[in-house]
């Protein structure tokens, strides 16, 4: 089964091939250098990365990550904005 990863950097939407998944889990088996196999649990929701059912679910996700942070962002600016206008209002005593 086909499932979409997404990041926080490029490529942003990694496309996996997963064996099996749990509720909280998706199990994803690869190749290693010497032709064994091997089968890597990862959890389906963590700070790093998520995995979702089709691209378009990845992308909504990432696009509202990003809504967020410039949401954040401008709340940041709109503080330093204000000391600023605080320091230059600033009197000598």
């Amino acid at each position: 089964m086909i499932k979409y990863k997404t990041t926080d950097s490029k490529p942003y939407i990694e496309k996996v091939n997963c064996v099996d998944e749990t509720e909280c889990f998706v199990f994803i088996e690869y190749q290693t250098k010497l032709g064994k196999f091997n089968r890597q649990r990862y959890r389906k929701i963590t700070n790093n990365y998520q995995f979702f059912d089709t691209f378009e679910e990845a992308k909504n996700h990432l696009v509202g990550v990003a809504k967020k942070e410039i949401l954040v962002k401008r709340h940041e600016l709109d503080k330093a904005n204000h000391k600023l206008a605080l320091m230059k209002d600033l009197r000598e005593v």
